[in-house]
């Protein structure tokens, strides 16, 4: 990682890549956040529906589990995004810097 961080930070173009990168993994994290805690929410309304029998909670229950399966589809979405992204930060570097990747290998190879 410190290689590939290293050709990031001093390319102009791979900087502005690696924005967009965490741009979206921002958005993945966010998503997952979602569906954990509609999911946790709508076990909970489930659960006191069991004990009050009003029939909100049941309501409110189902539309959180709903907002948990939306939120887990733009999940593999953004997944998918970010492989997408992280694979073409990688493509420019290979034809950018080949033989400097390489002999950074090469070093770390040998600091092992």
């Amino acid at each position: 990682m410190i290689i590939f961080y290293s050709f990031v930070d001093n390319d102009e173009s791979l900087k502005e890549k690696a924005k967009s990168v965490r741009l979206n993994g921002l958005a993945w994290s966010s998503f997952i956040d979602l569906s954990v805690l509609s999911c946790l929410s709508a076990l909970l309304h489930s659960g006191i529906y069991v004990f009050t029998s009003k029939l909100y909670h049941i309501y409110l229950a189902w539309i959180l589990f709903l907002s948990c399966f939306i939120s887990l589809v733009f999940v593999f979405l953004l997944t998918r995004k970010h492989i997408k992204l992280s694979n073409e930060q990688l493509e420019v570097i290979i034809q950018r810097k080949k033989e400097k990747i390489n002999s950074e290998i090469q070093k770390a190879v040998d600091n092992l």
